[in-house]
């Protein structure tokens, strides 16, 4: 996965460095190959399924908090592809996640592309109990959440 800029201590932390926390399932996922100008990264196509405001959302974030609509579209890109890093969870077409979003903020993306916040701490797949957190990289966060946790 490569250094991070930040190992979450709490989820307050995780949400305070979001601009959006949505419940997502995905559509589709495509690699796109490293360029002359730019890194190798997965674009996952996903629909929301609910957005949340829990109250510390975006309170340190450089963006504003972003308001996804139930039913609208958004891509997550990720660094890398699946394959290259082991330890990275990548979205995987056809699965629910909880996902901490913030805004790419690249000079030519469309204003719908988010990363995950922290690179993978704010990825939680959905599993029976509710979003069972996908990665284990130090973080000190829940190991499951779910909506009602973070109202």
């Amino acid at each position: 996965m490569g250094s991070r800029h930040e190992i979450y201590d709490s989820l307050s932390a995780l949400i305070a460095d979001s601009t959006a926390v949505v419940e997502v399932q995905v559509e589709d996922r495509n690699s796109v190959a490293a360029g002359e100008d730019s890194s190798a990264y997965t674009a996952a196509t996903v629909v929301v399924v609910a957005a949340v405001q829990p109250p510390d959302l975006a309170k340190s974030a450089v963006d504003m908090p972003s308001r996804l609509e139930e039913g609208s579209t958004v891509v997550i890109r990720q660094m890398g592809e699946p394959g290259t890093q082991a330890d990275t969870p990548y979205l995987e077409p056809g699965n629910r996640y909880l996902v901490f979003l913030t805004p790419t903020q690249l000079p030519n993306a469309a204003a719908n592309e988010f990363y995950i916040t922290g690179a993978v701490a704010g990825i939680y797949k959905a599993d029976a109990d509710g979003f069972v957190r996908s990665s284990q990289d130090g973080d000190r966060i829940p190991e499951i959440l779910t909506l009602k946790d973070l109202e």
